[in-house]
């Protein structure tokens, strides 16, 4: 197993209270596997993506826990261990290219700097193998935007360019966070090609944070739901698309608009996500959920496994007699 995520809790402490952003999560990835995490927005699966790469800032957070990387608990390592891993065998690519890259450095700098610090190539050698990346992603006449800023590229070449430094040291993992959100359809679709292409070419897994299930749909092998901090279901795609067990999950498959039905109105979860400060007793979801009894009102459910698939819903225990 390439990463093994076991009982995460990352908690803000904020004016107001302790949030618990992510509380209790668990899941695996395998190597060569692609592994969505989906949920709206406050769920959860940026935190953990950001708990994972050791990059929330200390002081008013606090990480529990194991995320073990081949086997090693990265929780336990030491700033510099951590940053000799992140970057080198973990990666990761940014919703917002433009907020990551750096502004005032060339393109062949910001992917050169990496180069330099993990694989300890010079300056020539880092650039030559900028331009390999530049190249391998689809950028044109590689050697001449080498020398371009992030504002001169558009945003689908900011993209690009944070994916060619993400590959650029070949990592074991790459954790793509919501990469196709600030982009059109048609480079969407470039974006999550190329992605799968060079999974393909390269053997790296990918932890894929989004809320869009037509993405998970053509590019994941398991998918993991969370609402709230917590996971509600996890499952193969097949299964979750096919065969989903939570109401949550039901919900969130619901929205997704269909051509042959232009004429009804979408489907929409009923409420909002609930404040993290104020969540009501019991389920997290009750207040949303169709599905609701008196004990959802008053008892959270487990995380209940059953072959492939994991749910945490009482509906689910009942089918299995649990």
């Amino acid at each position: 197993m390439l990463l093994q995520v076991k009982n995460l809790k990352t908690k803000f402490n904020t004016k107001k209270g302790i949030i618990n952003a992510v509380n209790g999560v668990d899941f695996d990835i395998e190597k060569g596997e692609v592994v969505a995490v989906v949920g709206e927005s406050g769920s959860g699966k940026s935190v953990t993506s950001l708990s994972i790469m050791g990059l929330l800032s200390e002081g008013r957070t606090s990480v529990e826990g194991e995320i073990l990387f081949k086997s090693e608990n990265l929780l336990a390592k030491s700033k510099r261990e951590f940053q000799d891993i992140r970057g080198n065998q973990i990666s990761m690519i940014f919703q917002e290219p433009m907020t990551s890259l750096n502004p005032v450095f060339t393109i062949g700098r910001q992917i050169s700097e990496a180069l330099i610090r993990h694989e300890k190539l010079t300056k020539k050698q880092a650039e030559e193998k900028a331009i390999e990346m530049l190249d391998l992603v689809g950028i044109p006449s590689p050697e001449k935007r080498l020398k371009n800023y992030p504002h001169q590229m558009s945003g689908g070449m900011r993209q690009r360019v944070m994916i060619a430094m993400a590959l650029a040291c070949n990592p074991e993992l790459l954790i793509a966070d919501e990469p196709t959100t600030a982009l059109d359809v048609t480079i969407q679709a470039q974006i999550l090609e190329l992605m799968i292409n060079l999974k393909e070419k390269l053997g790296t897994s990918i932890l894929l944070i989004t809320h869009d299930l037509g993405v998970v749909a053509e590019t994941a092998d398991r998918v993991v739901v969370m609402y709230c901090g917590k996971v509600v279901e996890k499952g193969t795609v097949d299964e979750i698309f096919n065969n989903p067990q939570h109401p949550y999950t039901k919900g969130l498959l619901n929205s997704i608009p269909k051509v042959e039905e232009k004429e009804e109105k979408l489907f929409m979860i009923p409420g909002m996500v609930p404040n993290p400060l104020n969540l009501p007793s019991g389920c997290a979801f009750s207040d949303r959920c169709s599905y609701c009894k008196d004990i959802c009102k008053v008892k959270e459910p487990s995380l209940i496994a059953s072959k492939d698939r994991e749910v945490r819903c009482f509906l689910y225990s009942e089918k299995e007699g649990a």
